[in-house]
């Protein structure tokens, strides 16, 4: 037997299904920003419930600002037949659907909707390295001085990651470096005075810290400089207590999974973002 619950009041919701969003930390990340973004006021939740039946599985559903965010486990035809009925995917013209990869594609499967693939991600975690001998260079935290060479920096991994449709522009992306640096959450892969790739750490109260805008110069590739920061900021967090590390990778690049996977990451979930403004 299937259970709704429609949720109005956030406490209620994490009491239902923390433990969920705890234990599939990486693969729910975009929903729990999401649900942080609405519980400090700066976007309105439109609709938040939950399916579930006897056999523990579950669909979460969330509407914010022409996005619509699922998410679930262990869930079966009949909890899908529930979800396509509840979201009547038809009416939503130019909004876009995110969560976990074979739930959102299985809805428009079965609600007969075509797509536009945004994003396609593969969801990794690391609690233990492979032991890796490191290109030249060495990891160092980004400075003020380094600032508008990382702008163009991130720039371009902005265009790479999303598509130039997509992608920021060169002063949104100088502001969150700006922001990086003051916090100190920004590295760079420096070798013989050159910034050759960079990364930064998302810390997340009580959760491992998310590794992300990994990216490495154009000009320097193959060089083996993404594994290096990789590597060392990983190992310099698994060295101060953290219980693991995770980050989220583009799906459509294999050099990068390469590399995720010498580093000894290991994957955990795949999630997707679509569009259907086609």
């Amino acid at each position: 037997m299937i259970q709704q619950k429609a949720y109005t009041d956030l406490n209620n919701f994490y009491s239902d299904n923390g433990d969920f969003l705890h234990r599939n930390f990486i693969l729910t990340y975009t929903f729990q920003k999401m649900l942080d973004k609405v519980q400090q006021g700066e976007i309105s939740i439109y609709e938040l419930y939950a399916f579930t039946n006897d056999s523990g599985g579950r669909i979460i559903g969330m509407k914010v600002d022409e996005h619509y965010l699922l998410t679930g486990e262990s869930w079966d035809e009949e909890l899908m037949d529930k979800l396509v009925e509840k979201v009547e995917l038809l009416k939503y013209k130019r909004w876009q659907f995110a969560g976990e990869r074979e739930l959102i594609l299985a809805l428009f499967e079965k609600s007969g909707s075509e797509y536009l693939v945004i994003k396609d991600r593969v969801c990794y975690r690391c609690d233990s390295l492979n032991d890796i001998q490191l290109t030249s260079g060495q990891l160092e935290m980004a400075v003020m001085d380094d600032l508008e060479t990382l702008a163009d920096i991130s720039w371009s991994y902005s265009k790479a990651e999303y598509g130039k449709k997509h992608a920021r522009a060169r002063e949104y992306m100088r502001e969150l470096i700006y922001g990086g640096i003051l916090a100190g959450n920004f590295f760079v892969w420096r070798d013989q005075g050159r910034i050759c790739a960079v990364a930064q750490v998302i810390y997340n109260d009580g959760e491992p810290p998310i590794i992300g805008h990994l990216y490495t110069v154009n000009a320097v590739r193959n060089k083996g400089y993404a594994t290096a920061i990789l590597a060392s900021i990983t190992k310099n967090l698994l060295d101060i207590g953290h219980p693991g590390c995770c980050l989220l990778a583009d799906s459509s690049n294999p050099a990068s999974l390469k590399v995720f996977e010498k580093v000894d990451y290991q994957v955990v979930g795949k999630t997707m973002l679509v569009s259907r403004e086609l």
